[in-house]
């Protein structure tokens, strides 16, 4: 349930910021860092897909700065977009 928390936290922090008329002020670094972790479980999926021989990859990352936050991921097969 740790993730549900920190995504209540997130959506905690977009509201206070909408609430407080600075939505253009979100906080750089945090953002850097949510793309940074989602590139790592990207590549740690990756990986783990590999090692059991799937022709499936992450293969793209979008990031939405929506209430609530949200990343998905693009799953594609090797050879069709794919970064393997």
């Amino acid at each position: 349930m740790e993730i549900l928390n920190k995504v209540e936290e997130l959506s905690d922090e977009v509201i206070h910021k909408i609430n407080s008329s600075k939505l253009k002020e979100i906080d750089n670094t945090a953002l850097a860092k949510s793309i940074m972790r989602a590139g790592e479980k990207k590549e740690g999926i990756n990986a783990i897909l590999k090692e059991n021989g799937s022709d499936y990859r992450i293969s793209g990352i979008d990031v939405a700065m929506s209430l609530p936050p949200s990343i998905s991921f693009e799953v594609s097969k090797i050879g069709e977009g794919s970064d393997d």
